[in-house]
């Protein structure tokens, strides 16, 4: 991609602490999105821990653009309290970064920045959808976990109101895997560890934690301990047991984190729900770290319908599609269709990795030969790694790299 000169380009940055990320908006249409992950091969790595700035998708970003460093106009990082003292030392020590690191990276301690709450940056992604028009909910479950509900003036986002108490979901899931022992991702863990429970403990928890139409979310802690030592008692007292040899202690745990996450579910839709019944139209857009998972925008779908439209990545990562899209001044943002806008490899880049690993490979141009061979594969019960195009951003593909 070649750059055509006055275009205003602005890169965009998210996720100091995990999940860092990249992106470049050329004059309103995002054209390059890396995560630092994909670049540095440490899951989930966040800037802080690899140099202080995501210099390895940020440099990726640049070469999938045909930018040079010195051509960003604009730079804007997605900060948890934007605009606060804490942001304002966020960016000074970002700029001694770059400035130390030298090289291609140097230039950008002179470009003017600005920065991006973590709600608003969620938000603006669902300004990429077309012809949406509703209020958009963001439920982030990020740290101690916040929600928003927004409105879309044109091309920009207002904060209409908080979501009042959406962090004693967060911290419900958070304590519930705590209990099981489980680490990580609260609900990426009791999604994995309760995929063949049942929700029996669900009227249980119900008791302690419910959702209130035009209110929040509302507990009851002595009903909550009542629902978790009911669990316990089940598991014979053994409920954290990460590996328990007992049938019964296992299925109790997977029981407990089934219901959990179908608690979690059921409180998310009817928060959507309620937003959706309140707006003009019925639809709503919906973004935010707790819509990444699959085990919650399955049933939100199944209660909603066509009537929520999805933020194209909404998990954590799509925080630097936010920042950027942030920066578009009121105008119509674009993407590329499956986001296929990170790195593209040449034939002869795969060669020398190939060589470098010492495996066997046949060099094959022609394109009907190769889907004969990989069909001839596939159908002998072999696996294929399918390694095409550019790398897509985000949790979901469409098929550039994945294993058939």
């Amino acid at each position: 991609m070649a750059l055509t000169t006055g275009r205003m380009v602005v890169l965009g940055i998210s996720g100091r602490e995990r999940d860092a990320a990249s992106a470049i908006m050329i004059d309103g249409t995002v054209v390059a999105a890396m995560t630092e992950e994909s670049c540095v091969r440490t899951p989930r790595a966040g800037y802080e821990h690899t140099g202080g700035f995501p210099f390895a998708s940020a440099k990726a970003c640049l070469e999938a653009a045909g930018v040079s460093a010195d051509r960003i106009d604009r730079i804007v990082l997605c900060e948890r309290d934007a605009g606060d003292a804490a942001g304002d030392m966020t960016r000074l020590a970002w700029r001694t970064k770059v400035r130390r690191r030298g090289g291609w990276a140097s230039v950008l301690s002179g470009v003017p920045a600005d920065s991006v709450g973590r709600l608003h940056a969620h938000a603006f992604q669902v300004c990429a959808i077309p012809q949406f028009a509703g209020p958009i909910l963001v439920l982030d479950g990020d740290g101690r976990g916040h929600g928003a509900v927004f409105s879309r003036v044109g091309e920009s986002v207002t904060l209409l109101r908080p979501i009042e108490h959406f962090n004693r979901l967060v911290h419900f899931a958070q304590r519930a895997a705590a209990a099981l022992g489980l680490d990580g991702d609260a609900i990426d863990a009791l999604e994995a560890e309760g995929v063949d429970g049942s929700p029996v403990y669900v009227p249980s928890l119900r008791r302690g934690l419910w959702y209130v139409a035009g209110g929040g979310v509302e507990r009851d802690a002595r009903a909550l301990g009542g629902a978790f030592a009911e669990a316990n008692a089940d598991a014979s007292g053994r409920l954290a047991e990460r590996q328990p040899l007992h049938v019964a202690v296992g299925a109790a745990r997977a029981n407990f984190a089934a219901s959990v996450m179908s608690l979690v579910c059921e409180i998310a839709c009817e928060i959507a729900e309620d937003v959706a019944e309140s707006a003009e139209h019925g639809t709503i857009g919906v973004s935010g770290s707790l819509f990444a998972h699959h085990g919650i925008i399955g049933p939100l779908r199944a209660s909603l319908g066509d009537r929520a439209r999805v933020a194209p990545v909404p998990g954590a990562v799509g925080l630097a599609l936010g920042a950027v899209m942030s920066a578009a001044g009121g105008a119509q943002v674009s993407l590329p269709a499956g986001l296929a806008i990170g790195q593209v490899f040449s034939e002869s880049q795969v060669k020398e990795a190939l060589d470098g690993a010492h495996l066997d490979y046949v060099y094959e141009p022609a394109w009907p030969r190769i889907m004969a061979r990989v069909t001839r594969l596939l159908t002998g019960g072999k696996l294929v790694g399918w390694f095409q195009g550019p790398i897509e951003f985000g949790t979901g593909t469409l098929g550039a790299r994945s294993v058939l």
